[in-house]
């Protein structure tokens, strides 16, 4: 038997939870004793600032927001994007959720509903998004970008 790869593993801000991704499965597990607390398929996810929800996004352009402690969910986003979640962030203060996927585009909604805000179109599908100081920003590697937040435009996609 192989090794699962892993992909991506965070602690939720104040250290209560451990979300793991393996592959295109997520779990969200409880520091204190590493009881599951809930189990998604994912190609991406975000922990907000507050440690209270999670955004977790699919292989179907899906985003859903999910209560971290019960995983219950919140709400979801039927078609943020055209083709798979490739990365989300919250920004800072927990107010919004940036998302990039498949569709080349970069998308900025509100964290509380999730109200679609703007989007940006990426030159490359494998575009990641975070923020810093409530301000989306550019790697070299990874161009949806501080632009996400500065170029508002209509929302046609």
């Amino acid at each position: 038997m192989g090794a699962e790869m892993c992909i991506r593993d965070r602690y939720s801000y104040d250290g209560r939870f451990l979300a793991l991704q393996r592959s295109d499965t997520l779990e969200v597990r409880r520091s204190s004793d590493g009881g599951l607390v809930s189990r998604y398929q994912a190609t991406a996810f975000a922990l907000s600032p507050n440690s209270l929800q999670m955004a977790v996004g699919d292989e179907q352009g899906r985003i859903a927001v999910h209560a971290l402690d019960t995983g219950k969910a919140l709400y979801q986003i039927e078609s943020a994007h055209a083709g798979a979640v490739f990365a989300l962030a919250y920004s800072s203060d927990g107010q919004l959720l940036a998302s990039s996927g498949a569709d080349c585009y970069g998308k900025v909604w509100q964290a509380a509903g999730g109200t679609f805000l703007h989007y940006l179109e990426a030159n490359r599908t494998n575009a990641s998004v975070s923020y810093t100081h409530l301000r989306a920003h550019e790697t070299p590697e990874h161009p949806v970008c501080r632009r996400l937040l500065e170029k508002k435009k209509p929302h046609t996609k």
